[in-house]
């Protein structure tokens, strides 16, 4: 059986880390998703769960605008809402990349401060987390980073 879920977009909001009550450290990632239907853009928003070190280095090196991909396995919690029990699927991260770059990956020296994933070679400026040229999942295009704007697969 498969659980996971990808994410690729940008902050909407500064990461802020928090504590559980047994001193865990745990952030949201609120990522803004957007895409094209017709030629009209649209937007979706989700919020992805970091723990531990993950969450450390995304407060650390992550601010609102910055551009990640996330996967993430499917969480569903149950909450008693008005007195009915309902069902609310979480996102929780097994992997974040830092994409493009940030006014706060830099230490107070002005030079870069790389992350866990940046000195594994990810992340890196205009880099691409499926490689250089990936299949759109059998709509009939590749994507090679040169497609129309307003068409998510290229023409």
């Amino acid at each position: 059986m498969l659980n996971r879920a990808q994410f690729l977009g940008n902050l909407t909001k500064d990461i802020e880390l928090r504590k559980t009550a047994s001193g865990k450290p745990v952030a949201n990632l609120d990522i803004a998703l957007n895409y094209y239907v017709q030629s009209e853009k649209k937007t979706e928003y989700v919020q992805v769960v970091v723990w531990d070190k993950q969450a450390e280095d995304a407060a650390k090196y992550l601010s609102k605008g910055r551009q990640v991909y996330a996967e993430a396995k499917v969480v569903v919690r149950k909450r008693n809402l008005e007195g009915k029990n309902i069902s609310i699927p979480e996102f929780h991260a097994e992997k974040v990349i830092y994409l493009g770059s940030s006014s706060n990956n830099q230490n107070g020296s002005g030079q870069h401060v790389p992350n866990d994933y940046e000195q594994q070679g990810y992340g890196q400026q205009n880099s691409n987390p499926f490689g250089s040229s990936y299949n759109d999942g059998g709509f009939g295009q590749n994507y090679n980073g040169n497609a129309d704007p307003n068409y998510p697969f290229g023409r």
